[in-house]
């Protein structure tokens, strides 16, 4: 959800074409699809479903020296990853602790899933933005 989220808040700032953004997990599986629950959050909140064609990427399929900063939801997620540019997105935005994964919840954690994400998301954005 963060990543078609932080792409849509951008290409509304008139940022997208500045930053990019590319998203990977770990373990993840190609095959399965965003859940139904995180495309109707993101849906609700953005008026479509960007989440359609979202196809999952492992964090082994891609070069981290070729980004700048890695923003992860959790602590943990941070564990192998490049100490110098790796925060949690509420670390890096100024506040503090993990952003709940919402797997397994009702579509209310989804949905404050998704509107936790967009806050943060904006002061990430400007943080950012100070460094173009």
């Amino acid at each position: 959800m963060a990543k078609v989220l932080m792409e849509r808040r951008l290409e509304e700032l008139r940022l997208g074409d500045l930053i990019s953004v590319d998203s990977a997990g770990t373990f993840c599986n190609p095959l399965v699809r965003a859940t139904n629950r995180a495309r109707f959050a993101i849906q609700h909140a953005c008026g479509m479903d960007l989440l359609a064609d979202h196809h999952p990427k492992d964090i082994s399929d891609i070069r981290l020296n070729d980004f700048d900063l890695i923003l992860t939801m959790e602590e943990r997620q941070k564990i192998g990853l490049p100490i110098s540019k790796t925060f949690t997105i509420k670390e890096y935005a100024g506040a503090r602790g993990d952003v709940a994964d919402p797997e397994g919840l009702p579509q209310e954690g989804y949905d404050a899933c998704c509107g936790e994400l967009m806050a943060l998301i904006d002061r990430v954005i400007e943080k950012i933005a100070i460094t173009l």
